[in-house]
């Protein structure tokens, strides 16, 4: 999707499939991109492109058309204005930033001839990367990975947390027993000095027990990386007519008990339903306490009749749809005075 300059003044929307639909004066570029990561085939990455200014020019997008490709168009407005060299003319980015892992360390030491060797190289690099990490992440937020060389190990000062084994791979079923003894072994060594790194997996996976007691006495970072879809044959469609509108609110579902399964709404009545809740709390097994701010029509989704439902705390009637799970109640009043939001309870 891109958002380009078609009048003086104005920008509109375009869409396209590859680079020659990018068109001349793109100022907002928002790329999808299918199979970036070879832990899954399928992945989408969400990829933005922002076109800045740099000194006297400022920076554009636009497709080629014989190479289809992506071009970066830099102009000042005057002939006599030249420059030969650009470094920040465009800012690439895929969500907001907390660290940076920096791959491939080791390939420093193929080019060390003529630079005084590859330990000089690597100490010249690792401080010029702790430098740029101090100034940009304030928590250190950094983790080292294919540095398994002492060039790399001992010339990182600053880095704390350092990748100890290979990649996780969920279709490989041989994998997961190698890369945890791996990593466990490689960690007695790298453990004295850096805090190991044993990558992510996954939580719904048949070795997601496997990996996650492994990383539970790890000492190191637990994190995850889900594969969020549909159930297999099952569709949404979301497609529109012309002037037609609708909107959906998603919520995440959340197994309270077995076979018991619940999601708030928030006020079906309204645009933002589900912005009117500012608090969410699973307090029991089967106890669900809100904080809704407004009134109306309020919804949650729950697979059983809830036994009571209670605003304030005083009781009040609901209606529940077996067929689809939709339980709603009424909210007459505003919150009280003084204050932004009223407590509701779903028990189940």
């Amino acid at each position: 999707m891109a958002c380009f300059r078609f009048k003086l003044w104005w920008m509109a929307q375009k869409m396209g499939r590859s680079g020659r639909d990018v068109p001349l004066e793109t100022q907002f570029l928002l790329v999808e991109t299918q199979g970036a990561s070879h832990l899954e085939e399928d992945q989408i990455v969400y990829a933005v492109f922002l076109p800045l200014i740099e000194g006297p020019f400022r920076a554009s997008l636009q497709g080629n058309y014989s190479g289809d490709e992506l071009e970066l168009c830099l102009e000042s407005g005057d002939v006599d204005t030249k420059a030969a060299s650009f470094s920040h003319a465009v800012f690439v980015h895929a969500g907001r930033t907390h660290g940076v892992k920096v791959d491939v360390q080791c390939v420093l030491e193929t080019l060390g001839a003529g630079l005084g060797g590859r330990v000089e190289l690597t100490r010249q690099y690792h401080q010029a990367l702790d430098a740029s990490v101090s100034r940009n992440f304030e928590d250190n937020g950094i983790i080292a990975c294919m540095s398994h060389n002492t060039d790399a190990l001992y010339c990182a000062k600053q880095t704390a947390v350092v990748r100890a084994s290979d990649d996780f791979y969920p279709r490989d079923p041989m994998s997961h027993t190698i890369h945890v003894a791996a990593v466990a072994y490689n960690s007695v060594f790298l453990g004295e000095f850096m805090l190991p790194d044993w990558d992510m997996f996954h939580s719904l996976h048949p070795a997601a027990e496997y990996h996650a007691s492994a990383r539970a006495i790890s000492g190191g970072p637990v994190y995850v990386r889900e594969l969020v879809t549909l159930p297999y044959n099952a569709a949404m469609p979301i497609s529109l007519k012309v002037l037609e509108h609708e909107i959906f609110t998603v919520s995440p579902i959340r197994v309270l008990a077995p076979g018991v399964r619940f999601a708030p709404l928030g006020l079906v009545d309204m645009y933002n339903a589900g912005g009117a809740i500012e608090d969410l709390r699973y307090e029991q097994q089967r106890l669900v306490s809100m904080e809704v701010k407004g009134c109306g029509k309020f919804g949650v989704y729950s697979s059983e009749k809830p036994r009571r439902c209670c605003v304030g705390t005083h009781e009040i009637d609901f209606s529940y749809d077996s067929a689809s799970g939709l339980v709603t109640l009424s909210l007459d009043h505003m919150p009280e005075e003084g204050k932004r939001v009223q407590p509701v309870e779903v028990e189940l």
